[in-house]
């Protein structure tokens, strides 16, 4: 099976637990034997996975704010044909691709309803229906998470899937 991921959230700084989850699917999706992962971002995400393929193209600059203008304008235009699903973490895909089926992966949705600044609010607000309506499947962490999902989003609970955290081998 080949799987691409949309990296463009790994960028970030300082990764909080729904980047470092979405982090930590991709390195262990990597190490599985029937999966070829492609991974879609800035080339400096490339050291953190352990992948051949890495395509950056048309992302000219490190910054969120052209990473989302990336996702939303080249990535569609960019991803491979062979790639079977799209893997999407961090609850960010691209809002008009339906090439292959897209998988996102949505830690919960406390941005969108106003648990952060009005600035992250308003942003989530606009993006979180467009990301739901455009994912063909969801992935959540906990029921909690999947019936808010559901209720607030307007999503139909056939499409949202609840896979726990795991822990690290470490633990």
């Amino acid at each position: 099976m080949y799987v691409g991921v949309n990296g463009r959230p790994f960028l970030h700084p300082e990764p909080g637990g729904a980047i470092q989850t979405g982090i930590k699917i991709t390195q262990e999706l990597s190490n599985l034997d029937n999966v070829s992962i492609d991974l879609y971002g800035h080339e400096c995400i490339g050291s953190q996975f352990d992948v051949n393929n890495i395509h950056s193209d048309y992302f000219l600059r490190r910054s969120q704010l052209f990473g989302l203008f990336w996702e939303q304008i080249a990535l569609p235009n960019i991803v491979s044909d062979k790639i079977d699903v799209l893997f999407c973490p961090n609850g960010n895909n691209p809002y008009y691709y339906n090439k292959v089926p897209k998988v996102t992966y949505i830690h919960d949705i406390l941005g969108y309803l106003g648990y952060s600044s009005d600035h992250y609010t308003k942003i989530q607000q606009f993006r979180v229906p467009r990301i739901a309506r455009n994912s063909d499947t969801i992935i959540t962490v906990a029921e909690f998470s999947k019936s808010e999902v559901v209720s607030k989003v307007g999503v139909d609970s056939s499409k949202v899937e609840v896979i726990h955290n795991g822990s690290d081998k470490i633990y």
